[in-house]
């Protein structure tokens, strides 16, 4: 039984780290998952407790430069549109020069027409592949009637050419440089990171000739500080098993600054204990990258739609969401656990002054496995909201005197 319930608790905490993003759903009487509301009163009231959302994006052009208008306008759809998918060109037509006019309405913005000889505009129609081989042969998504026609906006400077990519509209999904620009890590450096989340779980399992049924819950919440190279951290984690008879409180405080090349870590497990020399391992990290705000939310950005408070996770895209962050933190494990698996999943990110400054995150997962001799059924839910907001503004003072 110990090894079940180690795999438990491996399961909860790796579903839970990657869930930081946001989904939903209720498990009807037969077991099975609904597909989740949009929370868009949670998102309002988000939004509200921010102080609003807004977005300094206005679009950018490719730093690389192209020979022609056609070479660019096929490279936007490569870099800007289709994420970590192939696509096949399968037409390009040139709809001419645009007039000043034409230009505006773009909202082609003119700060980026200072170097400009003329605009040109493009429809490039294409396929996508998602690297599927059979028999030795790409599937093209043409086959899946994924045909798609997109506008591109060329900018030729010159003899060069680039691409603009413009602010994503509400309802498309967002584009590889919006994404990039909101991910930006050099807009972290000075900000209050805070972090709710609740995981729910229920295990039914069987293992030679033993069954049980064990109800786990986790409260996690973090506060975690970045000015001027130091970073301050408390974190609470609230535990209770009911077959366990678990029920447990467990606290942490650390500080962290970079000196001489080298990071010094100290920590204390007690509100008014003494703090001591300790090191990242024993607060659950190896890099301080790990601590960055939204470190690890790189993903494929077509995963997610803009909305007016910033972006969200599309639902067709939840679940491939999670097994690509899942797979990134656990290796095989994470086969096992996708392998018999119902997921739904929204997320909501809401930007403000073009920087990510809080999400909400709802999941329900109902998993089975039956691995090593073990079957077992869990049914998960989780919830957590984080906000990242005193951009510039917040403070780090070490806690303590040498």
């Amino acid at each position: 039984m110990k090894k079940i319930l180690s795999l438990v608790l491996a399961i909860l905490l790796l579903v839970s780290a990657t869930c930081l993003v946001g989904c939903g759903g209720d498990s009807n009487s037969n077991g099975s998952t609904n597909k989740p509301a949009e929370k868009d009163a949670q998102a309002e009231a988000l939004v509200s407790e921010i102080g609003g959302a807004s977005e300094t994006f206005v679009g950018t052009l490719s730093e690389e430069k192209y020979a022609s208008a056609e070479e660019a306008a096929q490279a936007y759809v490569a870099e800007e549109v289709v994420g970590e998918k192939e696509a096949e060109i399968l037409d390009t037509k040139s709809n001419g020069t645009l007039s000043d006019k034409e230009i505006k309405k773009a909202g082609i913005p003119d700060s980026l027409l200072a170097n400009a000889d003329a605009v040109e505009e493009l429809e490039i129609t294409y396929s996508v592949s998602d690297g599927t081989m059979d028999g030795g042969v790409t599937l093209l998504a043409e086959t899946l009637n994924t045909k798609k026609t997109v506008k591109v906006y060329v900018i030729k400077c010159g003899v060069d050419w680039q691409y603009f990519t413009p602010r994503p509209v509400t309802g498309d999904t967002i584009t590889k440089s919006y994404y990039d620009s909101v991910f930006n890590s050099e807009k972290y450096k000075n900000c209050t990171l805070k972090t709710s989340m609740t995981v729910k779980a229920k295990t039914k399992a069987s293992y030679q000739g033993e069954s049980f049924t064990q109800n786990t819950e986790m409260l996690m919440e973090q506060l975690i500080k970045f000015a001027d190279g130091k970073i301050y951290l408390e974190s609470t984690t609230k535990t209770t098993d009911d077959m366990e008879g678990i029920n447990e409180t467990t606290k942490i405080w650390a500080y962290m600054e970079t000196v001489d090349g080298e990071v010094d870590c100290y920590v204390k497990t007690e509100e008014d204990g003494e703090w001591y020399r300790g090191n990242l391992t024993s607060i659950g990290f190896s890099t301080l990258d790990e601590l960055t705000p939204f470190s690890d939310q790189y993903l494929d950005y077509t995963y997610f739609k803009k909305t007016d408070y910033g972006f969200s996770l599309s639902d067709e895209n939840a679940r491939s969401y999670f097994e690509q962050a899942l797979g990134d933190i656990a290796g095989a494990l994470a086969d096992m656990i996708t392998g018999d698996m119902d997921f739904e999943m929204l997320a909501k990110y809401v930007v403000q002054e073009g920087v990510l400054s809080a999400m909400i995150t709802d999941a329900k997962i109902v998993m089975n496995m039956n691995e090593q001799g073990i079957k077992m059924n869990i049914d998960e839910t989780v919830s957590g909201k984080t906000t990242c907001t005193n951009y510039g503004t917040t403070v780090v003072e070490k806690p303590f005197t040498e």
